[in-house]
């Protein structure tokens, strides 16, 4: 009897483990059909990225930041969604669907229907895909090859998704870090489109030497003694052909690298020479001349804390922008910071005070590079809190400098911003309080709303033809570069 007792016992036992786990399964599939057809379009779906949250259907990344298995209350993921926060527009998600994604989470949030193991890829197998790639090659371009791999992130188990994201990411970088005219996507080289190349010669990085600049840089340099390894070095000509593309994304963003790569100067005689001999641009005689030039004064900016005053040329890739930045009047010390009462300059006695300016310019290619500087046209690599603050950064409790290079593309993620003048209005309505020079100037110069907002059109319109070139189909407000090399200075977690 006692036997028959035990084996019922353990019966029932496995019956009821089965019937959980089959529940568990059931409220994971609900779960992920949930997740995709309510937030995947925006977090995930060929590589969107929108709020660094491209990871809606990798469990472990939930977990780590979003789910709290067993608790459905401390669930940011679930508070987001209950508040009607997510999704930001369009329909709410429905009661039920709620109800399912809380008894997923309270059931310990159980793995998704997607996930599934991975193949782990070696390191001589990643050597052993550039090996073979540059062996298809001929003696004549093997040395300008060069690698960005994303196999230790496939190895860790991220989904095809987030691999996109930074396949998307990397390609905007690097062609934004480009002299070469056109642009140029890299080329996965393994079925997992995990290792992906480039052409030196395609972005002008052989002229400049960058990429010794970059392995110089990479704290994750290590040459390897087996086979492959040699062979990529000596077929490359180069003592590390290859290195981690969200790594290069997070570093090649920002000074140092950022500056060196692009070639950007750093002392005002350099800066001068740098907008006529490159760009084809020269300031001072445009605005003496009245020629190729518009100006727009407003206030407040989207970054600077007082007025600021932007103003176009016509360059020789599309346009030159420069921006005037002022700090908030000080009385103590009072200067020309009202662009109101001194609309022209920077030069001539009738000329504003700026403290600082950031410089976007169209490349070759479509896209824009960005310099800031401080009021002499010295290089600098943040621009001064007093001055000038990145509010989005702020926003999710970043630091709240102005970094060159990603704070730009993050704020300009649609290429230039719409800006209203308010300066011509105010003195072409008092002619009288200005002398007849700077009427005149202010007339030709800060033209009316329609020419300037053409012109905004125009450079907006020719930056998107190029980023969606890059392999991004469309824009995203969730910048793909500074997304992605935000994700890369986040804690890790063991995988």
């Amino acid at each position: 009897m006692r036997s028959t007792a035990v084996r019922l016992t353990l019966f029932v036992l496995c019956v009821s483990t089965l019937n959980q786990t089959f529940a568990a399964d059931e409220l994971a599939t609900k779960a992920h059909a949930i997740l995709k057809e309510r937030c995947f379009s925006c977090h995930g779906e060929s590589g969107a990225n929108e709020g660094g949250f491209n990871f809606v259907l990798n469990r472990k990344r939930l977990v780590r930041e979003l789910v709290v298995p067993g608790d459905a209350d401390a669930s940011k993921l679930l508070d987001r969604i209950v508040k009607g926060e997510m999704p930001p527009d369009g329909d709410r998600v429905p009661k039920a669907d709620i109800e399912t994604l809380t008894k997923w989470i309270q059931a310990g949030a159980p793995a998704l229907a997607t996930e599934a193991k991975r193949d782990f890829i070696t390191l001589e197998t990643m050597l052993g895909t550039m090996l073979k790639d540059l062996e298809m090659a001929n003696d004549r371009d093997r040395p300008f090859y060069r690698y960005f791999t994303l196999t230790h992130l496939h190895n860790a188990g991220f989904e095809d998704n987030e691999l996109e994201s930074h396949r998307q990411g990397l390609s905007k970088l690097i062609n934004s870090l480009s002299r070469g005219r056109e642009i140029k996507v890299p080329v996965p080289i393994d079925a997992a489109k995990t290792v992906l190349r480039i052409d030196l010669r395609h972005y002008k990085w052989n002229e400049s030497d960058a990429w010794s600049h970059i392995i110089a840089a990479d704290p994750y340099r290590v040459t390897y003694s087996f086979a492959a390894a040699t062979q990529c070095y000596k077929h490359t000509k180069c003592e590390l052909p290859h290195v981690r593309a969200d790594w290069f994304v997070f570093a090649a963003s920002r000074p140092p690298l950022y500056h060196v790569i692009l070639d950007l100067p750093d002392t005002p005689e350099k800066f001068l020479r740098f907008e006529r001999e490159t760009l084809g641009v020269d300031v001072a005689a445009n605005l003496r001349d009245y020629n190729d030039v518009i100006r727009a004064g407003f206030y407040p900016s989207g970054v600077s804390k007082s007025n600021r005053l932007i103003e176009r040329h016509a360059s020789r890739y599309g346009a030159y922008w420069k921006s005037y930045d002022f700090k908030p009047a000080d009385a103590k010390q009072p200067k020309r910071q009202n662009l109101k009462a001194f609309p022209t300059g920077p030069d001539g006695n009738n000329a504003f005070e700026h403290d600082g300016g950031e410089m976007i310019f169209s490349l070759p290619n479509g896209l824009q590079g960005y310099l800031l500087t401080d009021n002499k046209g010295k290089r600098i690599d943040k621009g001064p809190t007093d001055v000038v603050v990145d509010k989005e950064a702020v926003k999710r409790g970043r630091d709240p400098e102005v970094v060159n290079g990603v704070s730009c593309m993050n704020c300009h993620w649609s290429g230039m911003l719409n800006k209203v003048d308010q300066v011509r209005d105010h003195v072409l309505g008092q002619e009288t309080a200005y002398t007849a020079s700077v009427f005149e100037f202010v007339k030709a110069v800060y033209v009316e709303k329609p020419t300037f907002a053409a012109k905004l059109k125009e450079d907006r319109e020719r930056f998107e033809v190029a980023v969606k070139k890059c392999g991004l189909s469309s824009l995203a407000k969730s910048e793909p570069v500074a997304t992605l090399a935000f994700q890369f200075d986040e804690p890790l977690d063991v995988d």
